[in-house]
């Protein structure tokens, strides 16, 4: 397998740099350290702490010529039985978005990118190709885009990925609203927006 000599790499947990065939690892990449995960960090409710977590990350993708990771993950914990709490901060807006921003910080420092996500309202795996996230203005802006809103304008991420799901009846990954009228115009991002693996055409045709 011919590997580009500049690439993004994934990994909730640190840099995650596994070849793979479909999804069968087939080879081993990048050998980097592994990290508590988001969820953890927010127990420490410290933001100076979040921020050299990003410059560790960033100073592993030094080594293996990556520009960007994808992360962190910015959703909000609604409920137990979501399979990526583990890469979110907290229940907590406010905390997500200042340890978010802190660790982005970090990592620009070092010169690497973050990719924040996933861009809105994903708070479940379940049927998460297809699931719809309903929610009132209100609910939506205090709550599920605080910690984005944050991100995007004390930490300017090179990167934003959309979701999977579906917020108020339109994907995400389509979404106008979020990611045309909320996040450039309002907030004025003038990044990269990216979608998420695997995106299936019904996503851009509802």
């Amino acid at each position: 397998i011919n590997k580009p000599k500049v690439t993004d790499l994934d990994g909730p947990a640190g840099l995650n740099d596994i070849i793979a065939h479909g999804s069968m690892p087939i080879g081993e990449g990048l050998q980097a350290m592994t990290w508590p995960t988001q969820y953890m960090l927010a127990c420490s409710w410290n933001a100076d702490l979040a921020e050299d977590m990003g410059r560790g990350i960033a100073e592993d993708g030094l080594y293996s010529k990556t520009v960007g990771w994808y992360g962190p993950g910015m959703n909000i914990h609604r409920t137990p039985f979501a399979g990526r709490n583990f890469e979110y901060y907290s229940e907590d807006p406010y905390l997500s978005g200042k340890l978010g921003a802190a660790f982005v910080n970090g990592a620009k420092k070092q010169g690497i990118g973050c990719s924040v996500k996933h861009f809105a309202l994903n708070n479940q795996e379940y049927k998460r190709f297809v699931s719809d996230s309903l929610a009132d203005e209100r609910t939506m802006r205090e709550i599920y885009l605080a910690p984005f809103e944050t991100v995007v304008k004390e930490a300017g991420p090179d990167m934003v990925m959309c979701a999977y799901n579906k917020y108020n009846g339109v994907h995400c990954s389509r979404n106008k609203k979020l990611l045309n009228d909320i996040l450039r115009e309002e907030w004025g991002y003038n990044g990269f927006v990216l979608t998420d693996y695997e995106v299936r055409s019904y996503m851009f045709t509802d």
